[in-house]
Formats: structure tokens, C-alpha cells, sequence
């Protein structure tokens, strides 16, 4: 025992309320009840996103986030593409970088009445290298014309992990 009170033997940093590798420094949780409706082939539409603003540069942000999509109407292919990107504050949807986490999601042959509801979720490791704070969205866009929605609840997690 080192006599003072809180300094664990096994911290790193030596300094109360240091991190260990593999330690969760903090935990961002965000939902949304909302429905997001679109009716656009090109453009990415945001559904849901979190801010974290890392503690060390070293650290990995695990990404979760998920959503239910309903597609509306009644045409032969309905499908839509959803994915994580990362930006800073000064970026908007699209301009920031696509972590290549993408899932479609849709129906072939027609829909029933009211469509149907598909749930898609997401889960990664991120590298921002950076302590200045970062956006995560979760987006989407139709790849066929028609009404999707993505309905609420839509839920994200965004849990630093020193590395």
C-alpha cells in the first residue's frame, strides 16, 4: 500500500483519476424518438448524431448507433443506404469523412399496405487522432424514389477507449 488514498499501483499516469489502456474514459448516449422522412436519391440526410471530444489522442471511439427504417409506397424496389461519418463542428453532412460503415436496407417486389419496417445498427471502432471534439452521424439516402422514413426511436453511443 502506498499510504495515498485514491492512486491505484496499477495507474499509468501515476495522477488521481488516470486511465489505463483499454480503460472507457466517457460515454456519449443520444436518442431521438422523431421520424426523419426523405424522398431524396443523392443526398445523405442526417437521422441522429453525437459529439465527443476526446480525452487523449491515442483513444478509439466505439461507434453504435441504429435506427428503423419504414419504406412507404408501393413501387417494385424500395432501398436505402445508411452510414457513419465523422466530422468536425465546421463540417457539414457530407463533407466530413465516411467511415465505410455502410448497410442498405429495403424490399423487391412491392410493398405491402403501410410498408415495412427493417431495423439496421451499426457498431465500430473509430481513430479520430485528436483531442478536439468530433460529430458522428448517422444518415441516410433512398437509392429508388419514394418516401422512407426512419422511424423513431433512433439511438447512439459514442464510448472512449484509451489505447
Amino acid at each position: 500500500m502506498s499510504g495515498i488514498v485514491g492512486i491505484s499501483p496499477n495507474s499509468k499516469s501515476g495522477i488521481l483519476g488516470g486511465h489505463n489502456d483499454g480503460d472507457v474514459v466517457q460515454v456519449v448516449p443520444v436518442h431521438s424518438a422523431g421520424n426523419v422522412t426523405i424522398n431524396d436519391t443523392s443526398n445523405y440526410v442526417s437521422i441522429i448524431s453525437a459529439t465527443i471530444t476526446p480525452r487523449y489522442s491515442t483513444s478509439k471511439i466505439w461507434v453504435s448507433a441504429g435506427t428503423r427504417m419504414k419504406h412507404v409506397g408501393t413501387s417494385g424496389h424500395q432501398w436505402a443506404v445508411y452510414r457513419i461519418e465523422r466530422r468536425t463542428t465546421a463540417q457539414s453532412i457530407g463533407d466530413g469523412v465516411d467511415l465505410d460503415a455502410e448497410s442498405y436496407t429495403g424490399a423487391s417486389g412491392g410493398l405491402p399496405s403501410g410498408g415495412i419496417i427493417i431495423g439496421a445498427w451499426f457498431g465500430f471502432y473509430d481513430s479520430p487522432a485528436t483531442t478536439e471534439g468530433r460529430i458522428y452521424d448517422l444518415s441516410f439516402h433512398n437509392n429508388y424514389a419514394g418516401d422512407h422514413v426512419a422511424q423513431g426511436p433512433q439511438a447512439m453511443i459514442l464510448m472512449e477507449v484509451k489505447q
